[in-house]
């Protein structure tokens, strides 16, 4: 199976706004001087786009690998869940309206101490929740109210599996 990627016009929108707030926050720093409150403010800032740019970094790098026996996870730091052995499916949306017309989804795959998380940005997150919904199925999984709730909003009802 050809490796998932995230779309590149998320990529590329995420790498432009962490750039774009290091350069309006470290500007600053750099050539006006400030009182203390700002230059906290401003230092606070800088820590957080450079952590989205590093966020960035490896959505960029990673490759997930679906097949019908696992999900994995190739990045700087490999991972591989059995969908026979994951005992945790969430799946959250985030909203970026009042109304909840416009977000994202995050799904996250855990075996014990071992987990996957994936946004839906990627190429194919329809797959994944597919199989993810399957898995919950097959596994017996109890899932928590709202990731029932999003299942169902994504076209994947599981009816009766909640905590």
């Amino acid at each position: 199976m050809t490796p998932l990627v995230y779309s590149r016009a998320s990529i590329y929108r995420d790498y432009a706004g962490a750039i774009g707030g290091l350069a309006l926050t470290i500007g600053p720093l750099l050539m006006i001087a400030m009182p203390t409150l700002p230059r906290l403010l401003c230092s606070v800032m800088v820590v957080v786009f450079a952590v989205y740019l590093w966020l960035t970094v490896k959505r960029h790098v990673v490759r997930f690998h679906v097949d019908e026996q696992s999900i994995r996870a190739c990045a700087f730091r490999p991972s591989a869940l059995s969908w026979s052995d994951i005992d945790d499916i969430r799946l959250r949306y985030f909203s970026t309206r009042r109304d909840g017309s416009r977000g994202w989804m995050t799904i996250r795959l855990s075996q014990g101490r071992h987990r996957i998380q994936i946004e839906s940005t990627l190429d194919q997150f329809e797959s994944i929740l597919d199989r993810a919904a399957r898995t919950v199925k097959e596994n017996g999984l109890i899932l928590d109210p709202a990731s029932v709730q999003n299942f169902a909003s994504s076209g994947y009802p599981i009816a009766g599996e909640e905590a």
